[in-house]
């Protein structure tokens, strides 16, 4: 398995011109699950482009993305966009003549990966980790690799929740329980998220003790990311055990443990699910499963029922991050455009329909009807 995830890549793709529906000057590119959205004589004769992802960070000083230069930062953060009622995931740029098709150009162009701020305080002392292999955990675009899992595959669906990674485990070795990030295991402390987060459930830390080696992953969310899930500090939700020999538990394994330990897990959106990729995006979608919750969710995870690896991503296992979170700031703000366009469009109405009043009051006590006299 590539060490890099496909969502952090720039890859180069086959240009093929669909008409687009509602625009006469836009053509649409299909690639894996993507849609994008060009301006059709731009791309008339080309047959390939390098495709900038969403969540990328360009650097407007070159030229290839100076048309996305603004007066407050050279980097910016490229969006979905809805282009005409199609949304675009990124844009494409010209490729050049010797590039071939899955070429990743991110390095060469200085595209990074767009990593959202966390609103707590969690860079505290990290310390040595464990004795043992503990794999941070990725998790790559099911766009990306949508024949993975087959159709018809028995799959389980969650609720991608929106936060920071954790992991969770006790080892013999030293008879200590750590409390790691995606990447670092963590020094005890009052302030640390991870730390935060496991003092709710000390279920978890008591199962890890009884299950030595085995390693609890989860997120930790609320006042971490841009999605606060109705919380004023941070939770903690479950979505994977992984074993001893480095092998993750199946799903009806892991729900029977989270059941019967009482851990606190992500939303179950299906369960048991005939995989079928056009279904899997629409569950992407939607409002967040997380009781008392009114906003969207991030996306989803899509896994096998039953545990097992593909030669090309290695463990099965893949999101979908949904256009409802991707598109959600910019709808945000054009909401907040339309309800002050009404605002002002009521002012006015009223404003105008008070003079009226006021004029007509007038024109009454002065003995005026509106008719002309001749």
């Amino acid at each position: 398995m590539s060490e890099k995830l496909s969502t952090h890549a720039a890859f180069v793709i086959p240009v093929k011109l669909e008409p687009h529906p509602n625009a006469d000057t836009l053509s649409i590119v299909s690639y894996e699950g993507f849609t994008l959205c060009v301006r059709t004589e731009e791309w008339i004769g080309q047959d390939k482009g390098i495709h900038i992802q969403p969540e990328t960070i360009v650097d407007t000083t070159r030229a290839e993305f100076a048309f996305l230069t603004n007066e407050k930062n050279n980097k910016v953060v490229v969006k979905p966009i809805k282009l005409r009622g199609i949304i675009s995931y990124g844009f494409i740029i010209p490729a050049p003549s010797e590039a071939k098709i899955g070429d990743d150009y991110a390095s060469i162009l200085g595209i990074e990966h767009y990593k959202p701020p966390q609103s707590i305080a969690s860079h505290t002392d990290n310390i040595c980790p464990p004795k043992g292999f503990y794999p941070k955990y990725d998790i790559d675009s099911i766009r990306k690799y949508n024949d993975v899992i087959k159709v018809g595959e028995r799959c389980f669906i969650s609720e991608k929740i929106h936060g920071c990674n954790a992991r969770y485990l006790f080892s013999l070795e030293d008879k200590t329980f750590y409390v790691g990030s995606r990447t670092k295991w963590k020094k005890e402390d009052d302030r640390c998220v991870w730390w935060q987060a496991i003092r709710k459930y000390p279920q978890i830390q008591k199962w890890c003790e009884s299950n030595p080696g085995e390693v609890v992953c989860g997120e930790v969310y609320g006042q971490v990311q841009d999605l606060k899930y109705g919380k004023t500090d941070v939770d903690l939700a479950i979505f994977d055990i992984m074993k001893k020999d480095g092998t993750y538990y199946d799903a009806e394994e892991w729900y029977r443990v989270c059941k019967q330990f009482d851990f606190p897990h992500v939303p179950i959106i299906a369960w048991n699910l005939p995989f079928k990729f056009e279904e899997v995006i629409e569950y992407s979608n939607g409002e967040s499963l997380i009781s008392g919750v009114k906003h969207c969710r991030k996306g989803c995870v899509i896994k096998p029922m039953i545990e097992r690896y593909n030669k090309n991503i290695g463990r099965v296992i893949l999101k979908a991050v949904g256009t409802d979170y991707l598109l959600g700031k910019k709808q945000k703000k054009k909401q907040k455009k339309e309800w002050t366009s009404k605002l002002n469009f009521f002012y006015i109405e009223t404003k105008q329909e008070l003079v009226s009043a006021l004029l007509q009051k007038f024109c009454i006590h002065a003995g005026y009807t509106g008719k002309r006299n001749d």
